[in-house]
């Protein structure tokens, strides 16, 4: 009988006379596939609006934090603020974004505007469409399995993380 090809190979075999070691580990490989997937989807739906889904969960922070500055946009994307910067000035370049120095010290706020308003109510209509196309063959319960699965990944890989030294 041959081996499942989604488990891992078993104590001394290895797949496709693979060392071991080199054997890929299904659940995480299929993991950042399904995320390259979703990315791939939802940048080719953002397409046609002119934005990125980088640019619009930008949009996204800045319409739950009128105001927040680039630097804590940085800390919550898990991206540099480098990077952070050359996307705020795309976006304030396309009239999506303003940037207003705040009344102390030298951090500088980013703002909607009305236009940014708009771009993010399209954003948010194209991002429901990408996630109902996707759960549609999962059914309610379905949808709530996988959810579930997912949070208990996140619960396990934080505390494993609180473990370690």
């Amino acid at each position: 009988m041959a081996q499942d090809p989604t488990l891992p190979p078993k104590s001394g075999a290895s797949a496709g006379g693979a060392h071991p070691a080199a054997v890929k580990p299904p659940l995480m490989t299929a993991l950042y596939q399904t995320g390259r997937a979703v990315d791939a989807a939802v940048n080719a739906a953002f397409a046609p609006i002119g934005l990125s889904a980088s640019q619009w969960a930008v949009l996204r922070l800045i319409d739950e934090q009128p105001g927040i500055a680039g630097a804590e946009i940085a800390r919550r994307s898990d991206v540099s603020p480098a990077a952070v910067t050359t996307m705020l000035d795309r976006l304030q370049s396309a009239g999506l974004v303003e940037r207003q120095s705040q009344p102390r010290g030298r951090i500088v706020g980013a703002f909607l505007t009305e236009h940014g308003r708009h771009r993010v109510g399209e954003g948010d209509a194209i991002a429901h469409e990408v996630e109902r196309e996707l759960t549609r063959p999962l059914g309610r319960e379905g949808l709530t399995r996988v959810l579930d699965d997912l949070n208990s990944f996140v619960s396990t890989l934080n505390s494993r993380d609180k473990r370690e030294p």
